[in-house]
């Protein structure tokens, strides 16, 4: 394998374990009523998911920390999540998969 190669799947292990703690970390606050710490960690892990190239995550996880901004009356916040949460293609869909494998 190459050493290049090799190297990016390591960084991008150690990362996503992170943007996992992260999501993990934000659903619990989510749970508790702590919007504002959920928001925030929904959006840390959306970037690391998002560097990651895994789309669908971050697209998940952006809006997540949307909701939670909307639920704290942070328009801003909850509109810049939502606009990074659409900007995201989605590359695998149900009709792509159904089209492709039946």
């Amino acid at each position: 394998m190459d050493e290049a190669f090799s190297e990016t799947i390591r960084h991008r292990l150690l990362h996503l374990s992170d943007a996992d703690t992260a999501n993990a970390t934000a659903t619990e606050h989510r749970g508790k009523a702590r919007y504002g710490q959920a928001a925030k960690q929904f959006e840390i892990a959306a970037d690391v998911y998002r560097s990651g190239s895994l789309g669908l995550l971050a697209k998940k996880a952006y809006s997540d920390a949307a909701e939670c901004y909307e639920h704290i009356e942070n328009s801003v916040a909850a509109t810049r999540c939502a606009l990074r949460a659409k900007s995201l293609p989605d590359y695998w869909t149900e009709a792509d998969h159904d089209a492709k494998w039946g």
